[in-house]
């Protein structure tokens, strides 16, 4: 019988991957500007963030340690300026995360999820 805390670890990267892919999906054919303008995007993105950084500082520490190419402890520094600091939000910051760090935390995240049959 799996241990409790990978059951955790799975659902918790499960949501990370998720609430990344509707990042995407979210701000696919948009630019900066658009972010920018867009108070609706905003609101959208920092429930997205939010998520995806409270379940990265919920992840056990052993699987954390296994994957230290992942930063873990910026995704969960994410979610605490966009919760505590939320009248400062770096939209140009929040774009190039998008942009940048975004697919590659995805294509990291996808291989630790179980086969979809096992969810």
């Amino acid at each position: 019988m799996p241990d409790p805390s990978t059951w955790r670890d799975q659902g918790r990267l499960l949501d990370i991957y998720v609430h990344a892919e509707r990042v995407q999906f979210y701000t696919r054919n948009r630019t900066l500007d658009d972010l920018e303008q867009d108070e609706s995007l905003q609101l959208i993105l920092r429930s997205l963030f939010t998520i995806i950084g409270e379940a990265a500082s919920k992840l056990s520490d052993e699987l954390k340690s296994q994957h230290r190419d992942v930063p873990w402890g910026k995704i969960a520094g994410l979610r605490h300026r966009i919760v505590h600091d939320y009248d400062k939000v770096n939209w140009e910051r929040i774009w190039s995360i998008i942009q940048e760090d975004l697919p590659s935390l995805i294509a990291t995240i996808r291989p630790m999820l179980p086969p979809e049959q096992d969810r």
